[in-house]
C-alpha cells in the first residue's frame, strides 16, 4: 500500500517539479537532514500496517515511580504542557498497533527515539495521547474515563496549536490531522472538516504538493513527506464526503 501511495505521489509530483521547492521546517526531526541516513523502511512499513508488532519500549523509558500509577497525573507537572512520561510509551505503542495503517508518518521507531530523546514537540504528543488514550486498558487511565482522559489531551493540544498555528511545520501539520481524526473519532463532524481544510491549507504553505519527492533530504525524508501528502489528501477526501 504504502509502495503504491509513493509511487502515486511521484508520478502526481513529476510535472510540477521543475524546481526543487525548499526544504520544510523540521524542527523536532534532525535526522531529516540531506545527509544520507542509514535506514531499513520495512521495519517501519511492517510495524505501522501492523504486520509485525512494535518492540516494548526501550528500557530507559521505564520510568521509577514513586508513587501509585492511579495517582500519576495525566500530565507532566515539571513540564504541564506534556503528557506524563510514565504515560507516552504506552500511548506510543497503543498508537501504532491501532492507527499506524491510518496515520503511517507517525512510526513506532521514530516516535519512541524522539520521546526519549526529550524532542518530542508538546502538541504531538497531546495529539497522539489524545487518539491512543481511547484504546487504553490500564486500570489507572480506565477509572479516570478514558473519554475524558482524551478530552483533556485533546484540549491541551489546542492551548498548545494557537500561538504556533500560523507558523508550518511538519509536525504541526501532523498533529493537525491527528486532531481531526480526534474529533472525528468523537463525531464533531464540523471540527474535523475544520482540522482537515487546515491541514491541507498548511502542507501547500510547505509545498508538499510541488515536488516535495524531489527535495534534497535523505530518503527517510521523502518517505515522511510522500506517507504525509498522501494521508493530507486521504483525509481531505474523506472529510469532503462526511456528513
Amino acid at each position: 500500500m504504502l509502495t503504491r501511495l509513493v509511487e502515486k505521489s511521484k508520478r502526481s509530483n513529476s510535472a510540477s517539479a521543475s524546481s526543487c521547492p525548499t526544504t520544510p521546517n523540521f524542527n523536532s526531526y534532525p535526522h531529516l537532514t540531506p545527509e544520507p541516513t542509514p535506514f531499513d523502511l520495512a521495519d517501519d512499513f511492517l510495524i505501522f500496517n501492523n504486520i509485525i508488532e512494535p518492540l516494548q519500549p526501550c528500557q530507559f523509558t521505564n520510568y521509577p515511580m514513586t508513587e501509585k500509577m492511579s495517582q500519576v497525573p495525566l500530565f507532566d507537572p515539571h513540564r504541564p504542557q506534556y503528557p506524563h512520561k510514565a504515560f507516552m510509551p504506552h500511548f506510543i505503542q497503543l498508537f501504532v498497533n491501532h492507527l499506524g495503517a491510518q496515520c503511517p508518518y507517525v512510526t513506532y521507531i521514530d516516535t519512541l527515539e524522539r520521546f526519549n530523546s526529550g524532542i518530542l514537540p508538546p502538541l504531538l504528543s497531546n495529539a497522539i495521547a489524545a487518539l491512543a488514550s481511547g484504546y487504553s486498558s490500564q486500570p489507572e487511565l480506565v477509572v479516570r474515563g478514558l473519554d475524558n482522559v482524551a478530552e483533556m489531551y485533546r484540549e491541551n493540544a489546542k492551548i498548545i496549536l494557537t500561538p504556533i498555528k500560523n507558523t508550518p511545520t511538519v509536525e504541526t501539520l501532523h498533529a493537525l490531522m491527528l486532531l481531526a481524526w480526534s474529533e472525528h473519532q468523537y463525531g464533531r463532524i464540523m471540527e474535523f472538516r475544520m482540522f482537515s481544510q487546515f491541514a491541507m491549507r498548511m502542507a501547500l504553505d510547505l509545498g508538499l504538493s510541488a515536488g516535495a519527492l524531489n527535495m534534497n533530504i535523505s530518503e527517510r525524508g521523502r518517505h515522511l513527506l510522500a506517507c504525509t501528502w498522501a494521508s493530507v489528501m486521504q483525509l481531505n477526501s474523506f472529510a469532503s464526503t462526511c456528513v
